[in-house]
């Protein structure tokens, strides 16, 4: 009887440069497999194989691109910023313009900005350049924490109005948004606004920053809200209720969010 571990055909590895061969030949047939196969191996393959397939990539259809765009974002090379910039004029793919942001020429994004700045784009922009060519941050284009990351990453200035601006935004973003929810906590006597993760990291960037008098206020805020919603009628009602602990988090949440909109920083 044979042995059953030699009953299973053994597979063996097609060489990168037929696999590259048949990716590039539309004609081949085997265009899908060959994809497949050549992004399991991407990531221990040799550099030369790596950028002929992201050239391949880039020359392909809109998947392809968007996976090229994503891998050139972690592992960028300089050959790549003509034909990124080529695709951004052609397609207006966001992938182009944030590799572009974050890892073009200064010569080329300066010249390229009105095609590249964005919301995707303005962050990267920022901490590349407000620093060296007085590029103005645009806080319309940047989440608050964003905002208040920049400020910590770069030499702006901020004034303590400007970061109080970013905690109200950030404030008025967690009540609207129906998608965030607060982390949950083992006890709930613990429960305050610092449990939305965003306030916690608003925190310790406004600490960064030194601006302890609009620290100080934020935490009264947390203080002050999370003592409302604790005296509340709905408080009381929520946590008397046999609620699963994903049921609670939703309530409790949806509480916090109505107090927080009611009295923002």
């Amino acid at each position: 009887m044979k042995n059953k571990f030699m009953q299973n055909k053994i597979k063996y590895n097609a060489p990168m440069r037929t696999l590259l061969r048949y990716f590039e030949d539309k004609g081949s047939g085997k265009v899908v497999e060959s994809r497949r196969e050549i992004r399991r191996r991407f990531d221990y393959i040799d550099h030369s194989q790596q950028v002929r397939f992201l050239k391949a990539c880039l020359n392909s259809g809109k998947m392809d691109r968007e996976w090229a765009y994503q891998k050139l974002f972690e592992l960028w090379d300089s050959r790549f910023e003509a034909i990124l910039l080529s695709c951004l004029n052609q397609y207006q793919e966001q992938g182009a313009a944030v590799c572009l942001a974050k890892h073009g020429s200064t010569e080329t994004v300066l010249k390229e900005l009105q095609n590249i700045d964005n919301e995707n784009t303005h962050y990267y922009l920022c901490l590349r350049f407000v620093d060296l060519y007085g590029f103005k941050i645009d806080t319309s284009k940047l989440t608050p924490l964003q905002v208040l990351s920049v400020y910590t990453k770069t030499n702006y200035m901020p004034s303590a109005a400007e970061v109080s601006e970013q905690l109200h935004r950030l404030a008025v973003t967690i009540a609207d948004n129906v998608s965030v929810l607060m982390d949950v906590v083992d006890n709930v006597e613990d429960v305050s606004c610092e449990a939305f993760e965003q306030f916690g990291i608003a925190k310790y960037l406004v600490a960064k920053l030194q601006q302890y008098e609009v620290l100080d206020a934020f935490c009264k805020w947390n203080k002050k809200v999370t003592a409302m919603v604790k005296n509340s009628n709905e408080y009381s009602s929520i946590i008397k209720m046999p609620l699963s602990g994903y049921d609670f988090r939703i309530s409790i949440t949806s509480i916090f969010k109505e107090y927080i909109r009611q009295n923002l920083p």
